[in-house]
């Protein structure tokens, strides 16, 4: 073990080796609340050396990838996207959820229908401006969550909420939506509730299938760069291999292969081998699934519980994933080129 202890060892081996995604749950889980996120994380006061930012940082190697597994308790097992139980291809059938979500609008409908069902207080979601500035969001209406929809593929700190959630406003069962790194926090909170003080208020996670993503002043510069106004943006899609930006009167402003974007995406990025978010309860992309639908793998038997309620309201229709194109091969394929191109 390091001789170097608490938020000085964070800096050293993850934040100045440029490996941080940006979670959130440094700032979240400080007992003395002097780590704070801007562009980076920071020290505002004294450190405790208590080496709890250390430890639930998901870059951070660790010995609990079995048991975060049986976590979610899956029936099935692929090398290449994780553990789980089914996988569809999926669409809302709500207006208002398709009038602003990306893809199907899965990932809203599932936190429309468990908030009316009050079956969570809230869910940590990300928001953004007119700006598209991406911002970490506690919903706990509908209204809230549909303000939420969309991706801006620009990083969000929104595991930094969670103290607010369940310590200052007492939120007793919470959603998480999130990336790949921030579902593998996620589970290490859960794993040791006691020594967080957080994770046993986590009842489901969402995650979100994950190439990479940018920091806002970067992804805003290049699209300047381009002649794209980001506040005539309606909708940013990853898709086929290209990265689009289409605007608000319907025309597209920016079509190009996502290979020209490798060198924009955050250095975490380069280091994560999971693309479908192989820790979350349910796991939630676009890849496999023909255009306006979602694909959605159900890990655990919470995230089960979720989908069929979902399904049972009637608010989405849903096909097995083997009878749709391009279908879960697709999936399989980019999984594994992202743990191959990883950095050791």
């Amino acid at each position: 073990m390091s001789s170097i202890v608490g938020f000085p060892r964070l800096m050293i081996e993850v934040i100045k080796n440029d490996k941080c995604t940006l979670c959130g749950t440094c700032e979240a889980i400080c007992p003395n609340r002097v780590v704070k996120i801007n562009e980076k994380p920071a020290l505002k006061g004294a450190c405790l050396l208590c080496d709890v930012c250390y430890a639930f940082c998901p870059i951070v190697d660790d010995a609990a990838e079995e048991a975060k597994y049986k976590l979610l308790n899956p029936i099935f097992k692929n090398e290449s996207i994780g553990g789980y139980m089914n996988i569809y291809s999926a669409r809302s059938k709500l207006k208002k959820v398709l009038n602003v979500a990306q893809d199907g609008g899965i990932v809203t409908s599932f936190l429309i229908s468990l908030i009316e069902n009050k079956v969570i207080d809230g869910a940590l979601i990300t928001t953004v401006d007119e700006e598209w500035r991406p911002k970490p969001t506690i919903a706990t209406s509908k209204e809230e969550v549909l303000n939420g929809s969309g991706t801006s593929y620009a990083v969000s700190s929104n595991l930094k909420v969670l103290h607010e959630a369940v310590v200052e406003r007492r939120l007793k069962k919470l959603a998480v939506v999130g990336t790949p790194c921030q579902i593998n926090a996620m589970r290490k909170l859960q794993l040791f509730p006691s020594v967080s003080g957080l994770g046993s208020e986590i009842y489901l996670t969402i995650g979100l299938f994950c190439t990479e993503s940018f920091d806002y002043d970067i992804l805003r510069q290049y699209l300047e760069r381009n002649d794209v106004d980001i506040r005539n943006v309606k909708k940013f899609d990853i898709t086929r291999g290209k990265f689009l930006v289409n605007g608000k009167d319907g025309e597209n402003l920016m079509d190009v292969p996502i290979k020209e974007m490798k060198s924009l995406a955050r250095g975490s990025c380069h280091y994560c081998k999971d693309y479908t978010a192989e820790y979350a309860d349910i796991s939630v992309g676009s890849v496999g699934s023909p255009d306006g639908r979602s694909t959605v793998i159900i890990r655990s038997k919470r995230g089960s519980r979720a989908f069929k309620r979902l399904n049972k309201e009637r608010n989405i229709e849903c096909i097995p994933m083997e009878k749709v194109k391009p279908g879960i091969d697709l999936i399989i394929k980019l999984s594994h080129r992202k743990k191959e191109s990883a950095r050791l």
